[in-house]
């Protein structure tokens, strides 16, 4: 009843999720999401992440993983974060089996939380050049894989071609 006779005498409740003053801490990232590509068996490869504090108050954070096979938190796992500071956060993979893999990376802090998607496939690059006796590559000719993994692809302006392969 008390609030209905607020609103009466023309008060009105407001939502705010950061204080007027702006005086709170904001949790930033500059990736939305971590691709590894494909990454050789027992390959160690690493990505970075930088993290910032965009608000005006101190920032208290940690990154944690989630469903993350073959991912590790090799380094800025934790971070205290001044206004207008950053940090980085470097993430690992080291694959063993053949495929694709997915996991999160989830940074929690006490200005907010983001979960960034990871991605990597495990797996090799077979790569070639098609060339001409002189050294020139010949473009746009058809390239085809055949065997356990099957694939088409079209040599690029310098008669180079890729597949990924599991």
């Amino acid at each position: 009843l008390g609030f209905v006779q607020g609103c009466a005498q023309g008060l009105h409740p407001v939502a705010q999720l950061f204080r007027p003053d702006n005086a709170t801490p904001r949790l930033a990232l500059d990736q939305t999401a971590l691709a590894f590509g494909t990454v050789p068996p027992g390959v160690p490869v690493q990505r970075a992440v930088s993290v910032r504090n965009t608000g005006q108050a101190h920032l208290d954070g940690s990154a944690t993983l989630s469903n993350a096979p073959g991912f590790s938190l090799a380094s800025g796992a934790a971070y205290a974060l001044d206004p207008g500071a950053a940090s980085t956060t470097v993430v690992a993979f080291t694959g063993t089996s053949f495929g694709a893999v997915t996991g999160t990376a989830v940074f929690r802090s006490n200005g907010g939380w983001v979960s960034v998607p990871l991605t990597a496939t495990v797996g090799f690059v077979l790569s070639g050049r098609i060339a001409r006796t002189d050294g020139t590559g010949v473009p746009s000719v058809l390239v085809e894989l055949q065997g356990t993994v099957n694939a088409i692809t079209t040599t690029d302006a310098d008669g180079a071609y890729a597949f990924s392969v599991p």
